[in-house]
């Protein structure tokens, strides 16, 4: 097994992925709240009344996870299930008083975090790491992959290879982020 490059894209973001789960439990942990709930909140936000099944579709989770995450949320005080009134089989799920109310300090957090993740990066910059982003995550969502698209050597290669120096920034590197 070869050792993993501390630089190459899926090394990163383990890396990025770590410290954003650090600076999140910074804010989740004085809410109450667990990775994960946040997200599930944010969708009873804008949409009260899902059904369990509904929301673990929306989060990309599996139901009996989505059950877990929405019993800590009811033991935590911020959502209830109810029944469906057309059918008993059905729970949906509604946010209590407590669940609206987390809202802006849970909305303070984030926003603060967001910010530290795009500190000097430019709008465009902003742009493109989403875009990147969202297509790599859409390559590891179940079905997802995509072929391998051809795409052009890494600029810090081409230069090497033409002499120039590997680390002096190049238009071809801003293409290529």
């Amino acid at each position: 097994m070869p050792v993993p490059n501390p630089e190459s894209p899926g090394t990163l973001f383990a890396q990025i992925g770590r410290m954003i789960h650090q600076r999140a439990h910074e804010t989740l942990d004085p809410l109450g709240l667990h990775r994960g709930q946040p997200f599930i909140l944010a969708i009873l936000w804008r949409e009260e009344g899902l059904t369990q099944s509904q929301l673990a579709e929306r989060v990309m989770i599996s139901p009996p996870s989505m059950s877990h995450a929405l019993q800590r949320l009811e033991d935590a005080g911020y959502v209830e299930r109810r029944p469906d009134p057309r059918d008993d089989r059905v729970q949906r799920v509604y946010l209590t008083d407590a669940g609206r109310a987390v809202r802006e300090p849970l909305d303070k957090g984030w926003c603060e975090l967001e910010g530290q993740i795009q500190a000097g990066l430019s709008e465009e910059e902003r742009e493109t790491l989403q875009r990147l982003l969202m297509r790599v995550r859409d390559n590891l969502a179940p079905g997802g992959c995509a072929p391998p698209r051809p795409h052009p050597p890494p600029a810090d290669l081409e230069r090497s290879a033409h002499g120039t120096s590997a680390s002096v920034p190049s238009n071809d590197t801003q293409e290529l982020i």
